[in-house]
């Protein structure tokens, strides 16, 4: 598949044969398998840019016959161009299980690093911003970074997402809180 043989790839599977690499599969045990996944990153960044979506397309086929999703973390999803390239960050979210990837810090890594603002728009709708605070932090991050961008895509999500009222009225009442506490309480 990585060589761009996928009729080759498909007569294989014909007679049985199976991707069983454990730094590809979602479900199977990770440990020791870094300097696998350091070649595999390797390997797809040899291939030119304009053809490694289709060899993606044939991974993700090969693993969905076989009921499998593919594994992602924060570096493969960057090494494969999720972080650039809108389709390839959409087939992979489509086809891939990315709950090793710790969805805040990577958001930040974005905004820090001014990722393609398609693929940020793509990875809020997918739900990789989960608060308010969070959605806010990033707002507050892209400001200072001068990611005009995706300071832009922020605030879109910001207006399309946000129960104002109902963030301003939890704010108002956690003032409220802290007003009223007793001051000699411990915490005080």
């Amino acid at each position: 598949i990585l060589e761009e043989q996928a009729e080759l790839a498909e007569e294989l599977v014909e007679l049985g044969a199976v991707i069983d690499v454990p730094w590809l599969i979602a479900d199977a045990d990770h440990s020791g398998c870094i300097s696998e996944m350091n070649q595999y990153l390797d390997a797809m960044n040899e291939i030119p840019e304009a053809r490694r979506l289709d060899v993606l397309r044939v991974l993700v086929r090969q693993l969905e016959k076989r009921g499998k999703k593919m594994y992602l973390s924060d570096v493969i999803f960057t090494g494969l161009d999720g972080r650039t390239n809108v389709e390839i960050a959409q087939l992979l979210l489509d086809n891939g299980d990315d709950s090793a990837i710790n969805k805040k810090q990577y958001m930040q890594q974005l905004v820090k690093l001014n990722a393609n603002p398609g693929v940020v728009a793509l990875l809020l709708e997918r739900n990789f911003v989960k608060t308010p605070k969070q959605r806010d932090e990033l707002i507050s991050l892209a400001t200072e970074k001068k990611r005009t961008e995706l300071l832009s895509v922020l605030m879109d999500y910001k207006n399309r997402t946000a129960d104002l009222a109902k963030e301003a009225a939890k704010e108002a009442a956690a003032i409220q809180r802290e007003l009223t506490a007793d001051p000699n309480s411990a915490a005080e």
